[in-house]
C-alpha cells in the first residue's frame, strides 16, 4: 500500500529516534480513530518537510457530521501531542491529485 510505503521510507529519513517513535504512535492512533468511525474513510499519514501528514480519504464529499467525526480524531491527537500538521479530508480524486505530487509522479 502506498501509506506503508510512505510511513516506513519517511519516517525511517527522519532524524532521532524518539521523533520516529512518537510519529509512528501518532500515525497508529489516526489511523486507529478514522477505521473506529466505522464511514469506509482511508488515513494516509507521512512526514514530508518535518511536517507531519494526517488525510482521512472519503469516497465522495462527506456531510458536515462526518467531518466534525474526523476533525475530532485530529483534534485529539493536536491537543496531545502538539506540533507542525497538515491535517486534511479530501475525496478519493482529490487525493490521487494530491498524491502524485508528494511522491513526486
Amino acid at each position: 500500500m502506498l501509506t506503508d510505503v510512505l510511513v516506513k521510507s519517511l519516517a525511517r529519513s527522519t532524524v532521532g529516534g524518539e521523533v520516529i517513535d512518537t510519529t509512528e504512535r501518532l500515525f497508529g492512533v489516526f489511523q486507529q480513530g478514522i477505521k473506529q468511525l466505522d464511514i469506509g474513510a482511508e488515513a494516509i499519514t507521512f512526514i514530508r518537510n518535518g511536517v507531519i501528514h494526517l488525510w482521512a480519504i472519503l469516497e465522495k464529499e462527506a456531510e458536515l457530521d462526518t467531518k466534525l467525526d474526523i476533525t475530532g480524531v485530529f483534534t485529539d491527537i493536536y491537543n496531545s501531542s502538539p506540533g507542525k500538521y497538515d491535517f486534511l479530508i479530501l475525496t478519493r480524486s482529490e487525493y490521487q491529485r494530491r498524491s502524485s505530487v508528494v511522491v513526486g509522479k
